[in-house]
Formats: C-alpha cells, structure tokens, sequence
C-alpha cells in the first residue's frame, strides 16, 4: 500500500495535546510556546486546576494573536 506524503503545514499550530491517565495527566504544547513543553500534572482536582489556568491563558493569547493578524489584513 503507498503511503501518504505528509503536508509540513501545521493545521492547528498553536493546538496542546492532552494524555487523561488515572493518576496524572501529560500537557503537551509547541516547542516555542513554553519553556517547559511537556509536562506532567496530578488527577486529583486540585492539581488539574494549574493546567486548566495555563490553558485558559494560552488561549487569551491565541485570540489576542488571530485578532491583530485579521486586524493586519
């Protein structure tokens, strides 16, 4: 079977990927958006709430960014 030649263009480039396990979940972001770009966090409540903040705030920022790229336009 020929395989696919894969497209190098980012769909989602600002796109995190999420691993749920029973006892912590894995947060992986792009390289260039943290210095620290995947990292692990505790199941229970309380430690889901520092991923929770962060991506609220990644978020914000990806608005802010596709804002001033239409504003540009």
């Amino acid at each position: 079977m020929a395989m696919r030649k894969r497209e190098d263009d980012d769909v989602f480039p600002n796109a995190a990927g999420i691993d749920v396990g029973a006892s912590s979940h894995w947060v992986a972001v792009p390289r260039t958006a943290a210095d620290e770009p995947v990292r692990e966090f505790g199941a229970m409540t309380e430690a889901l709430l520092v991923p929770a903040r962060t991506s609220r705030r990644r978020a914000r920022r990806t608005r802010q960014a596709a804002h001033q790229e239409h504003a540009a336009v």
